[in-house]
């Protein structure tokens, strides 16, 4: 396992650090420098790739303004209940902010998941908002503005990746924010068909961070996603409701992205990195389901062989 762990730290470092030429280009702000906006932001990739220093706080402000008008909105804006507070209430080692969900965002979720498939469990619900511990964990960098946004659903040692020195130090050089999503349904995009929940549960906690954080950007920032085992779907069906939000996607110990894609997925000519990593010895439903047709060529679209290496030892 400890191997295993290492392994999965080094692949996301290696993921976000291969963007690095193109999505993240600029370093530290220089002394009197002057922002570099252009006319308009393609896609949340374009704001990445930005070379967007501004050293003052006038003109970071003018900047920030000028992103929130130009880029296009992927996620529509949504409505707080009157019970969100936004305030970190429950921090925890490795994780200076942590909240519960507002019990208005959950029984929105509830209704949407009755309305699809009746009578549906509350139980979990409840069990999430009885026990005294945080829905959201967030780790911010110590920079003027955010420039993406690393996203971890829970699922067994999740959590330990966010928390990781290697992954941190990466984080905070580029300016990577880290959430761990203790409390984030899976029927919200990864078991719906299509995901019509998606955009208000993205968009809630969008605006959670947003108002956690301080840094408005963060709405707009593209994503990098990660999810093990029965979380492997999170991101790349999250990639194929956003193709031009995420920018690249890991997956440990979990489903390969099948093919063809659901009817649903927005993907057109987009390109997004997706790192599968997966041991000799997984379970039957993934080696055979989606490993081995994968690294055999066994698919829909045979011209769409994925670059593919497999590691030994």
């Amino acid at each position: 396992m400890r191997k295993s762990f290492s392994s999965l730290c080094l692949a996301s470092i290696l993921v976000i650090s291969a963007l690095i030429p193109r999505a993240f280009a600029s370093e530290s702000p220089q002394a009197g420098s002057a922002p570099v906006v252009p006319d308009t932001f393609a896609s949340a990739s374009d704001w990445a790739r930005n070379d967007f220093v501004p050293a003052e706080e006038q003109a970071l402000a003018a900047a920030k303004s000028l992103v929130l008008q130009e880029l296009p909105r992927v996620i529509p804006p949504v409505t707080m209940g009157d019970d969100w507070t936004g305030e970190s209430t429950h921090p925890e080692d490795f994780w200076p902010i942590g909240c519960k969900l507002p019990l208005s965002f959950l029984s929105h979720l509830q209704l949407y998941k009755e309305s699809k498939n009746g009578a549906s469990n509350w139980r979990r619900t409840q069990n999430a908002l009885k026990k005294d511990q945080a829905n959201l964990l967030v780790w911010v960098p110590e920079v003027e503005m955010i420039r993406a946004l690393f996203m971890i659903p829970a699922n067994s040692d999740s959590k330990h990746i966010g928390e990781h020195d290697a992954v941190r130090a990466v984080a905070q050089k580029h300016g990577i924010a880290i959430a761990y999503l203790r409390y984030f349904p899976g029927n919200i995009i990864e078991r719906a068909d299509p995901p019509e929940f998606a955009d208000h549960g993205f968009g809630t906690l969008l605006h959670m961070l947003k108002d956690l954080t301080g840094h408005d950007e963060i709405m707009h920032v593209p994503w990098i996603t990660l999810g093990k085992s029965s979380r492997g779907r999170f991101p790349f069906r999250t990639t194929w409701w956003y193709p031009n939000r995420v920018i690249a996607s890991i997956t440990y110990h979990g489903e390969l992205p099948t093919w063809p894609m659901e009817e649903w997925s927005r993907v057109g000519d987009q390109t997004v990195m997706h790192v599968a990593i997966n041991g000799l010895t997984e379970w039957d439903g993934t080696w055979y389901r989606h490993v081995r047709p994968s690294l055999l060529n066994y698919h829909h679209h045979t011209p769409w062989l994925g670059h593919q290496l497999a590691l030994y030892g």
